[in-house]
């Protein structure tokens, strides 16, 4: 079994795994179901896209990679097709058990449509750069996408997925340096061997793009902190081996398991807020059970910021609402017309008044029924 598990490249694994974790802890918090569903998307669904691209790159790599389970001769190719089949059928049919919405459906149904389009013929998308570069990338991010949406239906981090998908965009064609002597035995275009070491200004070029965008982006500042660290590091590692030029073939897998160490690191830091998060979420509705409450009632008895009371108050009306209890909003009201913002749904303190314009506002309040 260890053999047919090794058809898998055990850093992607890693990758689809904690992505996924991750995505659950930006959602909200991961358990183990989420554990679980992790699992299945890295051993059936992850496992499928690689293990189908080994026995379609079977005869590449007796030429180039010798070691792996079928060019030496640990599993025959018959075999490994059928175990490839047998994981298809089941990267197809477990997400229709456990989908939350026809977003995460699509998303489950994505990583083995990506498997056969990089791999199947007629497509054989690896053939081209261009191509198999964006086939990557959306099978890197689609597992921290799918723990997201698994856990929340709110779409405020498409940002961060975008500016994840456009870093791996940059970083997938070092891939090619490591594939230079297979792509010229199999016929299929290589950049770096047409361009050489002039081949980095690609990378280099969209991971100073992240950068920038990063400096627009204004929400989440421990996101914004890791990727820029993520980004950061990977630049480091490209100018270091474009300026010593010392076994580049490492390059892509020593930017990845970089990139995999500071999402293990992230997602422990993840683990310690979620920590204090709930420590203070679980105060906080203490105080809404025992009476009404006003924002900066709250940011004053718990000694923190009145902006963060908002984002925990989100979080306190789903896990109430699922012990039967409701969040209750009392409704911020104009202090010069009488005007009562009774519509209102979000638990924000309005501005102005839309009748008279005054800004003599009295702030909403909460508490739980």
């Amino acid at each position: 079994m260890i053999s047919y598990l090794q058809l898998c490249r055990s850093d992607v694994a890693l990758i689809a795994f904690f992505s996924y974790l991750v995505g659950s802890e930006l959602a909200g918090g991961s358990d183990l179901y989420d554990v679980i569903i992790a699992l299945a998307v890295t051993l059936i669904s992850t496992n499928f896209i690689y293990s189908f691209n080994s026995w379609t790159d079977r005869e590449i790599d007796r030429l180039s990679k010798a070691y792996r389970p079928i060019p030496c001769g640990k599993i025959k190719p018959a075999q490994a097709l059928i175990y490839s089949l047998v994981l298809l059928v089941l990267s197809i049919v477990y997400p229709f058990f456990v989908y939350k919405s026809y977003v995460t459906l699509s998303l489950f149904l994505l990583l083995p449509a990506l498997g056969l389009l990089y791999s199947a013929r007629p497509f054989r998308l690896r053939r081209y750069m261009f191509a198999a570069t964006v086939t990557i990338s959306l099978g890197l991010i689609t597992p921290i996408m799918l723990g997201y949406f698994m856990n929340s239906s709110d779409t405020c981090l498409i940002p961060f997925f975008v500016v994840l998908f456009l870093f791996c965009l940059s970083v997938v064609p070092l891939k090619k340096i490591e594939e230079a002597d297979e792509d010229e035995r199999s016929g299929y275009h290589n950049l770096y061997s047409r361009f050489g070491i002039m081949f980095l200004i690609w990378p280099l070029g969209g991971l100073s793009l992240v950068l920038v965008l990063l400096l627009f982006w204004t929400t989440g500042y421990l996101l914004k902190t890791c990727l820029v660290v993520i980004t950061i590091s990977s630049m480091v590692c490209i100018l270091l081996f474009g300026v010593f030029r010392e076994k580049p073939y490492q390059l892509y897998q020593t930017i990845i398991y970089t990139v995999i160490v500071e999402g293990v690191i992230f997602y422990l830091i993840l683990m310690l807020i979620k920590g204090y998060m709930q420590t203070i979420r679980k105060q906080m509705i203490e105080l809404l059970d025992k009476r009404e409450v006003s924002a900066r009632e709250i940011s004053q008895t718990l000694s923190i910021r009145e902006k963060e009371v908002y984002g925990h108050l989100s979080h306190i009306s789903r896990s109430v609402n699922a012990q039967r209890k409701k969040l209750i909003i009392i409704p911020a009201k104009c202090l010069e017309c009488g005007f009562v913002f009774v519509k209102r749904k979000r638990f924000t303190r309005p501005s102005r008044c839309p009748h008279c314009k005054s800004e003599h506002i009295r702030n909403p309040a909460y508490r739980i029924d």
